[in-house]
């Protein structure tokens, strides 16, 4: 058996390397197809079924407020909330909170810089399931006010700044200017994976307890990002079950929550993580599956080329006693062979598309740096690799080794028909799957065309951004003035800088991906007050110049001024969604509008009177509607942490960071600025979803589309090649050149059109499943439709011309002869 197995692979590498040309463009062709299933499915079971690097992942859960009378979901939490749901003790072995804020490293010697700390609960670390690589995690003795500074080290930090030093536990390091105890360094592997709407930057760069008074906050300071470890035993429905009849209690006992409402949703942390890439990833899935088909049709037909050239050469080796079996194995072998080999480049092409993901550490992707091959991607790609030699090795093998032995040893006859019918039929699919792509992709490039086009409320070009984080080690906001002087000394000195044109301060950028900053708000109705927290809106703090410099535009009123400051009354711009929904038949501007004012440490209701209208903004993300925002001057409501957005003069940025770093350092020596982009990347940022999964679907596309051309050529030349006699015949009968072209050219044409039809009606039909993915175009936008559909057709048309051309010009006399 083993001999014969040898015997039959060496003549199918003699048939394969008769013919290279055929060989080398059906190894192309599956090679390109399986890489790009198999990169595709390395990146699909690392994101959606690989388990989170903590320990038992499958008992973490993610918390979310939600305010249904509001309308708002996906909320942080305050401190009483969170100790609600910590007196779940039978549902929950622990919850835990983080909040994400700036802080700075510095000796006193060379430039201090700036990290991301992540302030949490003492019990964080073990809720998460983590564990230092030094020293310990933070204790309940810690998270408690007055407890002595104490600080967790991420590796980076611990490695880069102080020298990977092993007795780095105990000692004191200047964190914001001050002394504070290291107590630990987590492992170099370690990140927050938490989802996006947390706007917890997975590279943390050290960790500090909150410090207590979690029961004395305000009921509406959400700010906390939450997860909970379930008991053992304990499901997520029952845990839901629990959490419902909590927040139910909860909502009844606070007034609170009498107009907004209060919900708590559980969800699984890794299905939250995942949720929003799980759609782009399943509909690229089914992108390369079609690929792989339209690779596997496309070698199917080369191959039934090979077959039909053969048929005097399988014959003799029927007539000499060759079995259909013995056949059939020989035609399965080389279809293996060409598996094999494609498999081997295939596994080359997803190494280094993989190097490509890694490197470009693409933000959609949880852990897009530890996306690897290993043996569950390399047993994939064998798998598709061999399931493909059944698909594209069925058609030539079965009628290979079905063979007319008497007509097959005549001189000069060709192919059956039975052949011809299923070369056209495998063009059909072709076309169809073609189609099917290219109408995916037309539809996702009619909505980044939308999406880049969207009016986002401001104007990013020649905008530069960067910020700040005055430490609370040296700005108190019991003493606020200091804060609202060096902000407002910032902006003056950056504002006269040569090449600027004005320059202001918000404490979130739009598009950052801050997306959990809400605050409660009410105005006046004819009723009366609207009463407190029954409406919430974005809250934003910013400095008077800051609205131009992103190029906001002014509807109504005026911006802020100088004189909106701790001196007089405090005053508030709202965009125009906000003053819809207040005021929908009267002028907003001269209103009251009861807002959350921070001031000497601590959140209070407070009466400001609006003097503005500005346009809306999509902070949250392009493709969503603006929510409402209410604006309230630097001045009279300080916050230490700042973005500074700098408009400037048609390339005048350059050199300009440097100048605002020393204007920066003159106000305060031990402050670093950090995150300087241009506000362009943010815009950018937001379109890099949709933008990815466009040019991954058109890349797929345009592959398939030029398969399906390759195709289509291969099968009319072979049609022109095998139907010699009929053309002389028909030419001989008196048909035309025009009438021959007609004729040769439908018999791609009219199965092409086929598939093209049945490519359109599938791609309406699986249309609606992936509409979440488009932006401002109906899965069944005719023009998309229309156009894929006449490119396609053109595509067909030109692949049949030059073949159709040949058989116009064939001489009846040379034709009969041919036979």
């Amino acid at each position: 058996m083993f001999q014969r197995s040898l015997e039959d692979v060496r003549l199918a590498c003699r048939a394969l390397l008769r013919r290279p040309a055929v060989t080398l463009l059906a190894v192309l062709t599956l090679s390109l197809g399986l890489g790009a299933g198999t990169l595709v499915f390395s990146v699909t079971s690392h994101v959606l079924l690989n388990p989170l690097p903590y320990d038992e992942p499958g008992r973490l859960v993610m918390m979310w407020n939600r305010f249904p009378r509001q309308e708002l979901d996906r909320a942080a939490f305050s401190g009483p909330e969170i100790m609600d749901l910590r007196e779940l003790e039978d549902v929950f072995q622990g919850v835990a909170a983080i909040w994400q804020r700036y802080g700075s490293f510095g000796d006193g010697e060379g430039d201090p810089e700036q990290v991301h700390i992540g302030w949490v609960t003492h019990d964080f670390f073990p809720v998460l399931g983590a564990s230092p690589a030094l020293g310990r995690h933070f204790e309940a003795s810690d998270d408690v006010r007055g407890a002595p500074p104490v600080i967790l080290l991420s590796h980076r930090i611990w490695s880069s700044r102080y020298a990977s030093d092993p007795d780095i536990v105990g000692k004191s390091v200047l964190y914001n200017g001050e002394p504070i105890t290291v107590v630990g360094v987590m492992p170099k592997d370690f990140r927050v994976l938490l989802p996006a709407d947390a706007s917890i930057p997975s590279r943390l760069d050290a960790w500090l307890p909150w410090g207590g008074g979690y029961e004395e906050m305000s009921r509406g300071f959400h700010r906390f990002s939450v997860i909970g470890r379930l008991r053992p035993g304990v499901s997520l429905q029952e845990a839901r079950q629990q959490v419902a009849a909590m927040s139910s209690r909860v909502e009844a006992e606070e007034a609170a929550y009498t107009r907004s409402g209060y919900a708590v949703d559980v969800e699984p942390l890794h299905g939250d993580l995942v949720a929003p890439v799980r759609q782009p990833l399943m509909a690229l899935i089914g992108t390369v599956f079609l690929v792989l088909l339209i690779a596997c049709a496309n070698v199917a037909n080369l191959l039934l080329v090979r077959a039909a050239s053969r048929e005097s050469e399988i014959a003799l080796r029927a007539a000499l006693g060759a079995s259909r079996f013995r056949l059939l194995r020989l035609f399965w072998t080389e279809s293996l062979i060409l598996a094999a080999v494609s498999c081997a480049l295939a596994a080359s092409l997803v190494w280094a598309g993989l190097l490509v993901i890694r490197s470009a550490s693409i933000s959609a992707l949880p852990r897009p740096e530890a996306i690897e091959m290993n043996w569950t991607v390399l047993a994939f790609a064998l798998g598709a690799s061999l399931l493909s030699s059944l698909v594209f090795g069925s058609a030539p093998a079965l009628q290979g080794a079905r063979v007319e032995l008497v007509q097959a040893l005549k001189q000069g006859t060709r192919s059956s028909r039975g052949m011809g019918l299923m070369r056209k039929g495998i063009l059909g699919i072709e076309m169809a799957l073609c189609v099917l792509l290219l109408i995916g992709a037309g539809l996702l490039l009619r909505s980044f065309d939308n999406l880049r086009n969207v009016d986002g409320g401001v104007h990013p070009h020649n905008v530069l951004t960067l910020k700040l984080s005055l430490p609370f080690t040296r700005y108190f906001y019991s003493q606020p003035v200091p804060i609202i002087d060096f902000y407002k000394g910032l902006s003056e000195a950056v504002s006269e800088m040569p090449g600027v044109r004005t320059a202001g301060l918000t404490n979130f950028l739009p598009l950052s991906g801050v997306s959990n900053w809400e605050d409660p708000y009410s105005y006046d109705t004819p009723d009366g007050p609207l009463e407190w927290g029954a409406a919430s809106a974005d809250y934003r703090i910013v400095t008077p110049e800051y609205l131009s410099a992103v190029g906001t535009r002014l509807l109504q009123g005026r911006f802020f001024d100088r004189q909106d400051d701790l001196e007089h009354p405090l005053v508030a711009l709202v965009d125009e969604e906000l003053a819809a929904r207040a005021w929908p038949d009267e002028s907003p501007l001269g209103q009251r509008l009861r807002v959350n004012r921070f001031l000497n440490g601590s959140y209070s209701p407070e009466w400001a009177q609006v003097v503005g209208v500005v346009e809306s903004v999509r902070s949250h993300g392009l493709e969503m509607e603006a929510v409402g925002t209410l604006y309230l001057p630097h001045a009279q409501s300080p916050l230490r942490s700042m973005a500074l957005a700098v408009q400037t003069e048609a390339g005048a940025s350059q050199g300009l960071v440097e100048s605002i770093r020393e204007a920066v350092l003159e106000q305060d020596a031990l402050l670093p600025i950090f995150d300087v982009l241009p506000m362009q990347r943010y815009m950018e940022q937001a379109q890099s979803r949709l933008r990815l999964v466009f040019l991954l679907v058109l890349s797929f596309a345009l592959l398939a589309l030029t398969l399906a051309a390759a195709g289509t050529y291969g099968v009319m030349s072979f049609i022109v090649r095998n139907s010699t006699r009929e053309i002389g015949i028909r030419a001989a009968l008196g048909a035309d050149r025009l009438r021959i072209l007609r004729w040769a050219s439908s018999r791609c044409l009219v199965p092409a059109f086929w598939g093209i039809a049945a490519g359109a009606a599938a791609a309406f039909l699986l249309g609606m499943s992936f509409s979440d993915l488009l932006f401002q175009v109906s899965p069944g936008d005719p023009m998309t439709y229309v156009a894929c559909c006449l490119l396609a057709l053109t595509v067909a048309l030109a692949a049949t011309f030059r073949p159709a051309l040949r058989a116009a010009s064939i001489h009846p006399s040379q034709a009969l002869r041919s036979e």
